[in-house]
């Protein structure tokens, strides 16, 4: 009957599933606070229901917020990297970033950013690495972000070089996400925005199969052009987001992956 139909005002823990039936609730109102502990999930989150106001996450797994605002489900979350048991708070706020972080600082390849919508995803415990997924929503993503995938990215707030810079991003399009790898602890602001092309000389080939002693030479991980950045790095992670693989200066000096991990305890 409200706009949110339950106010909360302590704190509440999740240790299994949460089932989000029906009903908008409000923790930010009254100073509440929800924590999703180890391993803990939730379903049916819509539009109808959702968490208004900042969500907890413990533990080393991955995890999607349910979060929201003005009756709209805007989820955002991370794909924990690494076995060490984290904390990180996650809020949705539908409004124009550009007052609290300005768009017109920003790294010289982003085009646009966009003025509807951010995210704010805090790690409060150690540093680390995860890979922060956010969506886009017809609702409050400007349709001119969205005529080209190639171009669409995550962008994040650089609080030291006080401007926005760009994390690129992984488009999924079957799932309307976006997904880029962000260092912890240093961004805590993010949102979705355009970034230019990178000219064909400029740009590498990945490919995306191994075949381990190809006579056919096909038998590591082969980037294309990777030779025109000799001060890169590579890091390959298996699906459960265990590091298997970190070099500086792949492909050089035999600095390749040939499909054997190299992480502990992972074959």
């Amino acid at each position: 009957v409200d706009a949110y139909s339950f106010y909360l005002s302590g704190s509440m823990y999740v240790f299994g599933e949460a089932d989000f039936q029906q009903g908008i609730i409000d923790n930010l109102s009254y100073g509440g606070q929800i924590t999703f502990e180890e391993d803990a999930t939730h379903r049916n989150t819509s539009d109808r229901s959702y968490v208004n106001g900042k969500v907890y996450k413990f533990g080393n797994n991955s995890f999607v917020f349910p979060i929201g605002k003005e009756e709209m489900y805007r989820p955002g979350g991370v794909i924990q990297l690494g076995d060490i048991s984290t904390s990180y708070v996650a809020e949705y706020h539908a409004f124009n970033s550009s007052n609290q972080y300005p768009h017109d600082q920003h790294a010289d390849n982003i085009l646009e950013i966009n003025d509807q919508e951010y995210w704010k995803i805090e790690e409060a415990t150690a540093s680390g690495e995860v890979l922060v997924h956010l969506t886009w929503d017809d609702r409050t993503t400007p349709f001119r972000l969205l005529q080209d995938f190639a171009s669409l990215a995550i962008l994040t707030w650089d609080p030291l070089a006080m401007q926005w810079i760009s994390l690129g991003g992984s488009v999924d399009s079957n799932d309307n996400r976006v997904t880029s790898i962000a260092e912890a602890q240093e961004y805590d602001v993010f949102t979705l925005g355009t970034i230019r092309f990178i000219p064909d000389d400029e740009d590498v080939l990945i490919y995306n199969a191994i075949n381990p002693n190809d006579p056919g030479g096909n038998d590591y991980f082969r980037i294309i052009g990777i030779e025109n950045f000799p001060e890169n790095r590579v890091r390959i992670f298996n699906r459960w987001g265990t590091l298997v693989f970190d070099v500086r200066g792949y492909d050089t000096n035999n600095n390749v992956f040939r499909a054997i991990s190299e992480g502990r305890l992972t074959i």
